[in-house]
């Protein structure tokens, strides 16, 4: 976990599962460097704090979670594609033109990330897009729309108003928490599969396990051959490996 939190950002995120027949959670931090898993009865920030602790100096990647936004970091930046859903259920139920403007608003911020930051583009031009970004979103959440759904998520953005845009300013950090999504899908899988864990010493083995995999996945490593290392106590982690 110490190697992930090197990372210039960190994606959280976690999901239910059953141990012992009772319903715990299955958390995941992880980037380029690798995947980290613990399983625990609680989805509360004790959990961020007895494992990712209190001292992350990078962006955090995540989804709006009440445990998430109170983890310290440098900066976080909220996954845009759960806004978007949001919006597009309100625009399902009253087509709401509100909701819609928004989430426009969203999805041409991300095409502009890749645009602002290509080689050559004028930094003072990059900083007009950026603030052209910022105070169009300003603007729309001082017109509260009248659906009550939509006016849930407008509560939530400006919130969370300094959470949305962070991305916009730095050409590595993702505008989405996806990979986190991918990185917990295996809990699915598994709960799926089996229906969950006997015991919490059996699922805390699994996360250990799937830590190792994943990460040597990420470091484009083989995981039988890693491991074969890791049980003879000739395994090196690579450091800093993307």
């Amino acid at each position: 976990l110490a190697m992930i939190k090197e990372g210039k950002w960190t994606g959280g995120d976690e999901t239910g599962t059953r141990v012992a027949g009772k319903r715990c959670w299955e958390w995941v931090w992880q980037n380029g460097a690798g995947s980290f898993y613990v399983i625990e009865p609680s989805r509360g920030y004790d959990v961020v704090k007895k494992y990712f602790g209190e001292d992350y100096r990078g962006t955090l990647l995540h989804d709006c979670w009440g445990a998430q936004n109170k983890t310290p970091a440098k900066q976080h930046q909220h996954c845009h594609p759960h806004y978007q859903r949001d919006l597009q259920l309100s625009m399902d139920l009253c087509r709401c033109p509100w909701a819609w403007r928004v989430q426009r608003l969203l999805w041409k911020s991300q095409r502009a990330q890749k645009r602002i930051w290509e080689e050559g583009f004028p930094p003072q031009l990059r900083e007009r897009v950026q603030q052209s970004y910022e105070q169009a979103l300003d603007v729309m959440l001082e017109q509260p729309p009248s659906h009550p759904a939509s006016l849930k998520v407008m509560k939530r953005l400006r919130k969370h108003r300094e959470k949305i845009f962070p991305f916009l300013y730095d050409p590595d950090i993702p505008p989405d928490n996806n990979s986190s999504e991918r990185a917990i899908r295996n809990a699915k899988l598994h709960a799926k599969i089996s229906g969950g864990f006997r015991s919490i010493r059996g699922a805390q083995r699994h996360a250990v396990l799937l830590s190792f995999i994943e990460t040597m996945k990420k470091q484009k490593r083989d995981v039988l051959q890693s491991i074969r290392e890791l049980l003879q106590g000739s395994f090196v982690l690579r450091l800093g490996a993307t």
